[in-house]
C-alpha cells in the first residue's frame, strides 16, 4: 500500500519509520497490509513522510469495497438462485471488476496509471 512505497522510496525498514513518526512497529505493520490508520496514526506518518493527511484516506478502503461486493453476491445467489444467465454474466463481470480493483489498489498491478 502507499505507505510501503512511501517508505521504500526512502529507502527506511519498518523501525526506522517508527522511530521518525513516533509509531510502534506493530502499528506500521497492518496499515501496510491495508488496514486503516487512526487519524493519530495518519498525523503521524503525513509528518514522517512530509505530505497530506489526505494520502491516506484510501487505506482499507478496497476491503471496505470487497466486503460489500460480496454481500450483494450472495444476496443476488440466493433470491434469484443460478438458474439466469445474467446474474451468471453479470457476476463474473463484478467479481473482475473487484478483482483488478484490489490489485489496483494494493498496487500489485498497475493499470490505470498516468502511463496508461
Amino acid at each position: 500500500m502507499i505507505v510501503r512505497k512511501l517508505r521504500l522510496q526512502r529507502g527506511w525498514s519498518q523501525e526506522q519509520l517508527a522511530h521518525i513518526s513516533a509509531l510502534n512497529v506493530r502499528t506500521i505493520q497492518p496499515i501496510e497490509r491495508g488496514q486503516a490508520p487512526s487519524l493519530e496514526s495518519k498525523k503521524s506518518l503525513a509528518a514522517a513522510f512530509e505530505v497530506q493527511l489526505a494520502t491516506f484516506d484510501n487505506i482499507g478502503k478496497a476491503t471496505a469495497e470487497v466486503s460489500m461486493y460480496l454481500i450483494f453476491a450472495v444476496t443476488i445467489i440466493v433470491v434469484k438462485g443460478f438458474d439466469d444467465s445474467v446474474v451468471i454474466w453479470g457476476l463474473l463481470g463484478g467479481t473482475v471488476g473487484v478483482i483488478v480493483h484490489g490489485l489496483n489498489a494494493y498496487e500489485m498491478v498497475n493499470l490505470f496509471n498516468a502511463n496508461w
